[in-house]
């Protein structure tokens, strides 16, 4: 801690799940003015499709998918440095179905690949089905012509198989 401790600025943490298995623990990331600053962290509520506890002594999160959906998952957490000073953000799960090791849940069809209309939203991209609803995609981009793969990542008509 420095003489003149400033507060984080900024938290998050990214933890990949399949079916029901808790995630790895995992360490989220937390920007902090202060250079040697630890953090610990707090679960500020629950997510829709699973829950989070902390564990090692508050400085890693584990994540429990309920089961039965695939998606994005997003859980508030609080980092909090040595000097107490915090800053909020958010865990973001990924969850995959049960059985599907390459994780683009690519069994049933759930991929759309060539070119996409979409709205860019950081490294994703929002596209919506034929019957209207707006689905999370992961955007991987394969070339300099634009061609990409659009991993679909929600569907509120899909579930689990």
């Amino acid at each position: 801690m420095t003489a003149n401790n400033r507060p984080p600025t900024a938290t998050h943490a990214r933890l990949y799940a399949v079916g029901t298995t808790p995630t790895a623990p995992t360490a989220p990331l937390t920007a902090d003015p202060n250079p040697g600053d630890t953090h610990t962290y707090t679960v500020l509520g629950p997510g829709a499709h699973g829950t989070a506890i902390t564990v090692s002594g508050g400085t890693q999160l584990v994540y429990t998918p309920f089961g039965g959906y695939f998606g994005f998952d997003a859980v508030p957490i609080r980092a909090t440095d040595i000097g107490g000073q915090a800053v909020n953000g958010f865990a973001v799960v990924l969850i995959r179905c049960a059985g599907d090791f390459t994780g683009d849940n690519r069994v049933d069809g759930r991929d759309i690949t060539g070119f996409v209309d979409c709205v860019l939203n950081g490294n994703g991209c929002l596209v919506s089905d034929l019957d209207g609803d707006t689905l999370s995609a992961y955007v991987d981009l394969a070339d300099d012509h634009a061609a990409f793969v659009a991993k679909l990542l929600s569907d509120p008509d899909l579930t689990c198989p």
